[in-house]
């Protein structure tokens, strides 16, 4: 019987550990997620000042 819980609650424990972990997986894809889309927006940023730069005319 003590057997039989201990058995359980380790098994618990083990689900509980790859939850966290899981959720941890999550965080850490939609952190590099967000640094792409900054990166994305950077380089539009950058591709826009150079453009105007190119042709003050616009301007």
């Amino acid at each position: 019987m003590l057997l039989l819980l201990l058995m359980l609650l380790m098994l618990l424990m083990l689900l509980l550990m790859l939850l966290l972990l899981l959720l941890l997986l999550m965080l850490l894809l939609m952190l590099l997620l967000l640094m792409l889309m900054l990166m994305l927006l950077m380089l539009l940023l950058m591709l826009e000042k150079k453009q105007l730069l190119n042709n003050p005319k616009n301007f």
